[in-house]
């Protein structure tokens, strides 16, 4: 005797085929736009003298824990696959280089069709706040170089709230002030700061302390003073530091003796002299010391390699 399968499975069953084939039309219009957008903006950017870097070419699928620039590499996908139906299908780009490029504020609102975007350089680009602030959908971004630009606290400011999670800034210019110092503070697994020509003071620097992963603090041509490396040096995790045309003395590289994982230490262009670094010694872990146009002394970089034969010291008297 044959068993009759009831008329309501065939309808159930149709329904759900229908309503899985719709969303997966949708979601093929979806990708399919998503692709011709990545595409166009890729486009432009190599036409302004850009460059771009996908994820197959910066992450090893065999090791997700190791980085590195693999520019021969291709996506995971099966050649023939890509082949059909194009690659970037099998690709996000993740590296945007638009450094001394003349793009503008309004061009740089298509960068928003690159949401997987981690690393982008605009350094010495003419872009100002308006174009940081037409940047809504970029919060996956790791890395932001923004040197010589026009912006100013007001682009930090946004950043800190699309992009929290930042792990390297690079920013200047005199439109960067205590108060931008204070929306830096914000990103709290930055591990990389490079400020340079920045209208900052000695008590917008104790906005940083609040950054405890600190590793890497880069300050240059600002008017910082002894009393800013106060607030340097609460920075404990901190393993490379630039002091660079600054406006610190003796009395300030004295205190840096309290940063006791400090493995790299450059100043340049700033009054110290000898006493100013016998202090140093105590900088059980420092590897490399460069002391350009300073007071310093030979005599005193030859007691200092002698104390610290683990340190490559290198000293550049003033000219």
């Amino acid at each position: 005797m044959k068993t009759r399968i009831p008329r309501r499975w065939f309808q159930f069953s149709l329904r759900t085929f229908l309503i899985a084939l719709t969303a997966l039309a949708v979601w093929l219009g979806i990708e399919v736009n998503r692709v011709r957008r990545q595409r166009e903006a890729v486009a432009a950017i190599l036409a302004a003298g850009g460059k771009v870097l996908y994820d197959y070419q910066l992450y090893d699928y065999q090791n997700v824990l190791r980085k590195s620039f693999t520019p021969d590499a291709e996506p995971a996908a099966p050649r023939w696959l890509r082949k059909i139906i194009g690659e970037d299908f099998f690709r996000d780009v993740i590296d945007v280089d638009l450094n001394r490029t003349h793009i503008t504020d309004e061009w740089l609102r298509r960068l928003n069709d690159l949401p997987k975007i981690e690393n982008l350089n605009l350094a010495y680009t003419p872009i100002t706040d308006a174009g940081i602030e037409s940047l809504a959908k970029l919060g996956c971004l790791k890395r932001v170089t923004l040197d010589e630009t026009r912006v100013t606290d007001r682009s930090l400011a946004h950043l800190a709230q699309v992009s929290p999670e930042l792990t390297m800034l690079g920013i200047g210019g005199p439109g960067v002030t205590d108060e931008g110092l204070s929306e830096i503070a914000r990103f709290e697994r930055l591990q990389k700061l490079f400020l340079s020509n920045a209208a900052i003071t000695d008590a917008g620097l104790r906005h940083l302390e609040k950054l405890g992963e600190l590793e890497l603090l880069w300050l240059a041509v600002a008017p910082i003073t002894d009393r800013g490396l106060e607030s340097v040096t609460r920075l404990h995790q901190l393993k490379r530091l630039f002091l660079l045309e600054l406006q610190v003395s003796d009395a300030g590289v004295q205190r840096l003796d309290a940063m006791p994982f400090l493995q790299r230490l450059a100043i340049t262009q700033a009054p110290i002299t000898d006493a100013g670094v016998e202090r140093l010694k105590q900088l059980k872990w420092l590897r490399q010391l460069d002391l350009h146009d300073t007071h310093v002394t030979d005599a005193a970089a030859a007691d200092l390699a002698s104390a610290m034969p683990m340190c490559k010291i290198t000293t550049v008297p003033p000219p």
